[in-house]
């Protein structure tokens, strides 16, 4: 807060705020100093950037509207992959952290050995013992990026992505980019992302409700129509070129 009256007394330039985050209001109604701090930090701010079009009318109540822009999440690098056969098996790629749901994940795959998980994360916890689960229908990995991760996501029959929170996740991003299904949360913008009809929902930290949705998944007629929305839906709103035209607008 201090840098940011320093910077607006200097009058050299604006004040760029952007919220990475699609929980706002529980910060901001959490206590009485985070409505104080917020405040202050939006009376010095010249432009506001959201991630998305629901995003901007809720901060309109804190903000000029007229003022706040709309800039979704897109992917630094994109790619494709030539027609490759889906490999039966699920993945999830997240830190290891139980708020990212992996607890939840791991106790379903455990109890139907008919079913593959393949895991790729961040150990962030060292007290976080996951090691355990691996077993023949369950890998778990380190961290994974680039080209392998971009591989993975296209080979998989879907990603899984239980968190208790999201903002705007880059790995559904990425699972859009590549045609892969997502069985996810329905938590923070995500159904802003796949939209409020979206087949494959389940409730967070609800192990029944993820075995129901995987259940669900197992039968879907349309899988492949499926897919080809999802990947149309990345081009037409996230693409980097769509980006690169709504960042230029900003600040042009």
């Amino acid at each position: 807060l201090g840098s940011i009256f320093s910077f607006k007394l200097s009058g050299e330039g604006k004040i760029v705020l952007h919220i990475h985050r699609g929980d706002f209001k529980v910060f901001y109604k959490k206590s009485f100093i985070n409505i104080l701090i917020t405040k202050l930090i939006f009376n010095f701010t010249d432009i506001l950037i959201v991630l998305s079009e629901n995003q901007k009318q809720e901060f309109s109540t804190y903000f000029d509207n007229n003022n706040i822009f709309v800039l979704e999440n897109s992917l630094n690098n994109e790619c494709e992959f030539n027609e490759i056969k889906k490999k039966k098996k699920f993945i999830y790629i997240s830190n290891y952290i139980k708020e990212k749901g992996i607890f939840e994940l791991l106790e379903v795959f455990s109890n139907n050995k008919n079913l593959s998980l393949e895991c790729f994360g961040g150990f962030v916890n060292n007290e976080i013992n996951i090691k355990k689960y691996e077993s023949i229908n369950i890998k778990i990995n380190g961290f994974i990026n680039g080209e392998d991760k971009y591989k993975n996501i296209y080979e998989a029959e879907a990603l899984i992505l239980p968190s208790w929170n999201e903002g705007q996740p880059t790995i559904i991003l990425e699972s859009m980019m590549m045609g892969t299904i997502v069985l996810t949360t329905n938590v923070g913008l995500v159904n802003e992302m796949l939209g409020d009809d979206y087949p494959f929902y389940f409730e967070p930290n609800n192990i029944h409700s993820l075995n129901e949705c995987i259940e669900k998944f197992k039968f879907y007629e349309y899988k492949d129509e499926l897919s080809l929305k999802l990947r149309d839906a990345y081009r037409e709103k996230y693409s980097k070129s769509i980006h690169k035209e709504k960042l230029l607008k900003i600040f042009k």
